[in-house]
């Protein structure tokens, strides 16, 4: 269960610092966006404003969709181990011979303050607390009954020396012998439910850290590129002269395109001539 909350910590970690590094570029793209000379410098060499918008919301859709799916993840985690504790609660009050009804029901959820988990609420967000809460009293749950089958056995072990001594106990020990057996069988399979329960959310959750990792660094390695490249241009780097004295070098594309229509129609019009 460490290991499962660790992981999604650090998976929480790198979602966090992607937003972050989102708003550094939000900042350094309105900057550019609010001076014209520093929008006309990215335009000359190339590095156009526009990219840091579309990559920057690009990648944002992307980790909010890594964040649904982290969420959807820890709600399947938290359903899985809510089935597994009240199968576990109903064998506890089997073998404490507690009565199944509603004031003893209360006693084992709301009292301990286990989220009662409805599959028709998809909107409930659980966190860190409700799984370590609910994996707390599984625990403690479980250590009862383990203690509780080490007192059966035991006990079968004085019914048996009681046969010994001439006590007609043996249907009774073969029946109490079963239900060891089958406390025992159970136990098992609880424990191989949660294990199979982490192992299915760790390779879940693996995934999501994997590709939320590559997002995070791939956004501060862009950051990274357009800081440089400003600061290439800013330092003269390029053209040698000053930010506030190099004036745009981009052509007029609107005019130029006029221009390059209207000499290809005199063209036309000439080779029609021509022909004729």
């Amino acid at each position: 269960m460490e290991d499962n909350i660790k992981q999604y910590k650090l998976l929480d970690s790198y979602i966090q610092e992607t937003y972050d590094d989102i708003k550094n570029i939000t900042e350094i793209h309105d900057n550019l966006c609010a001076t014209v000379e520093n929008k006309n410098m990215f335009n000359i060499f190339g590095i156009y404003i526009d990219d840091m918008h579309f990559q920057k919301n690009f990648i944002f859709r992307e980790i909010k969709h890594i964040e649904t799916l982290k969420n959807m993840s820890f709600r399947k985690l938290y359903s899985d181990i809510y089935r597994l504790y009240q199968k576990i609660v109903k064998r506890y009050l089997d073998i404490t011979k507690e009565v199944d009804n509603i004031s003893i029901i209360r006693k084992y959820y709301a009292d301990l303050g286990i989220r009662i988990f409805n599959e028709l609420d998809t909107f409930t967000i659980y966190k860190y607390r409700d799984i370590e809460n609910i994996h707390t009293h599984i625990q403690n749950h479980i250590s009862v009954i383990n203690s509780y089958l080490s007192d059966m056995s035991n006990n079968i072990l004085l019914l048996k020396s009681k046969i010994d001594i001439g006590y007609n106990m043996g249907s009774f020990i073969i029946a109490y012998q079963g239900e060891i057996n089958k406390l025992e069988m159970d136990m098992k399979v609880y424990d191989s439910i949660f294990k199979n329960i982490l192992e299915n959310n760790l390779l879940i959750i693996n995934k999501l850290i994997k590709r939320s990792k590559e997002i995070a660094y791939e956004i501060k390695d862009r950051q990274e590129d357009y800081n440089n490249k400003r600061l290439k241009i800013i330092n003269n780097d390029i053209y040698g002269s000053s930010l506030t004295t190099i004036t745009p070098m981009t052509p007029n594309i609107i005019e130029n395109d006029i221009i390059i229509e209207n000499e290809l129609q005199l063209q036309i019009d000439k080779n029609k001539s021509i022909s004729l």
